[in-house]
């Protein structure tokens, strides 16, 4: 792909029950930290769930029930937040040129509807006090989603005089600390109890990125006088793959990881890369066996050779509990960390998003 039309992240935020910004966040995951505590919500024997939850009088300065539990005015607070620190970090962020880009809940969660995501979308434009390009848009399938997204930000960022967009805005936010989630989620057995070792911890958290084209930012940190600086350093998006997988979490079907293998080829296809080119591979994958056996099995269908000396291979949600559509977003904010903190075990990267249901998507990026 050409570097004219080729897309970078160029700078995050992030608010999460480990951190209230993107940098505390990820120190808190690099050094294998977690905040997970007692919640009012209760299992069938009445003890405790866990959960990694933000503390809310930070954020909002009230206990109301409704903003604990992960309603609309506290993931507002947390997009602000996070938002902040991602223009501060940019240099500042123009509203009227860049599209905002939310990465929602799947369609399929209890209580999560267009009318709901709609309101919190306003809410946060809102409280934030910025009015973005009207190409703004807000996607339903989860953190797959964020692929989804930076294909449409490829469409905006590939004529800007035409669409009127010099930057995207792509954020995720989610809230797994409420009723609706709660309640569904130990019917299914899906929760961390004493009686379900294979379960995930719920939490909640904003992340968000700006995507610019990466002659932009190439030629923004060059009249910075930045351009040898590790900390000035950006992801070059080179893949993006889209795949369905049959053998869904509720299909009752043994996982084997052919849809996420799929993208993942997709996405190294496109960047002309193989598997044992990754130095860095990130998955979003909850403590949930299946999900981990789908990343096992689709990276084995595709790794031909040893991988590289030092590769790593990360799961954020150990550190900050399932976060539903803000996995998605994070795992660039801790990619881009990973680079400018020069904790990375090399320059390729490689991020692989699963779902409840069949959508799943891959993202190849190169430190620059």
């Amino acid at each position: 792909m050409s570097i004219s039309t080729e897309l970078s992240v160029i700078a995050s935020g992030a608010v999460s029950s480990i951190g209230l910004s993107a940098a505390s966040t990820c120190a808190a995951i690099r050094a294998s930290l977690n905040n997970f505590r007692e919640t009012h919500f209760v299992d069938s024997k009445g003890e405790p769930v866990l959960g990694a939850m933000v503390p809310t009088a930070v954020l909002t300065g009230t206990e109301d029930d409704e903003v604990i539990q992960g309603g609309p005015d506290k993931l507002a607070a947390m997009f602000v937040r996070a938002v902040r620190e991602c223009s501060e970090a940019a240099g500042g962020i123009d509203p009227a040129q860049t599209a905002l880009l939310l990465v929602g809940p799947e369609g399929s969660r209890p209580g999560v509807d267009e009318a709901l995501l709609r309101h919190v979308f306003d809410t946060c434009q809102a409280t934030a006090g910025m009015a973005f390009h009207a190409a703004s848009r807000i996607t339903q399938v989860g953190t797959p989603g964020l692929a989804v997204m930076l294909k449409y930000s490829r469409e905006l960022l590939a004529a800007p005089q035409e669409s009127g967009v010099q930057a995207v805005l792509i954020a995720g936010l989610d809230s797994l600390l409420n009723g609706n989630d709660i309640r569904q989620a130990l019917q299914e057995g899906r929760i961390l109890t004493s009686a379900n070792a294979d379960g995930f911890i719920p939490g909640e958290a904003c992340a968000c990125i700006l995507v610019v084209r990466s002659d932009a930012a190439l030629a923004r940190r060059r009249a910075d006088g930045r351009e040898d600086e590790p900390a000035a350093a950006i992801l070059r998006l080179r893949g993006i793959g889209l795949a369905q997988e049959s053998a869904t979490l509720s299909s009752r079907q043994p996982s084997r990881g052919r849809g996420l293998a799929t993208a993942i080829a997709q996405a190294l296809g496109e960047a002309e890369l193989q598997a044992h080119d990754v130095h860095n591979r990130m998955s979003d994958a909850t403590a949930e066996s299946y999900f981990f056996e789908e990343a096992s099995y689709a990276w084995t269908r595709l790794l031909r050779q040893r991988s590289p000396e030092g590769y790593l291979f990360t799961t954020p949600m150990n550190r900050v509990g399932h976060i539903g559509a803000a996995m998605g977003p994070l795992t660039l904010v801790l990619a881009l960390d990973q680079v400018r903190k020069q904790w990375a075990a090399g320059e390729n990267i490689l991020i692989h998003l699963s779902s409840n249901s069949s959508p799943r998507a891959a993202l190849v990026l190169t430190a620059a």
